[in-house]
């Protein structure tokens, strides 16, 4: 029988809604990053940057935070 109380849904996470928002916002290349690194431009590697940080975010919330009662019965049986 599944227990509905051992469901942890990200999105009634609050600070994962606020940490995603915030990489989100700071995907966009409107910063104000001057010069070039390597010949490329300093705002598209920060943008690159950050774009990895929220796949890794992601991938950590979906592996860590959401908790499935589903899988746990499957790792009794």
């Amino acid at each position: 029988m599944k227990n509905q109380n051992s469901f942890v849904d990200p999105a009634h996470c609050p600070w994962v809604g606020v940490v995603i928002l915030i990489l989100f916002l700071a995907m966009i290349p409107v910063w104000p990053f001057e010069g070039n690194l390597l010949g490329v431009p300093i705002w598209s590697m920060f943008a690159l940057l950050v774009s990895i940080f929220t796949s890794f975010f992601i991938a950590y919330v979906t592996l860590r935070v959401w908790q499935d009662p589903d899988n746990e019965e499957e790792k009794n049986v």
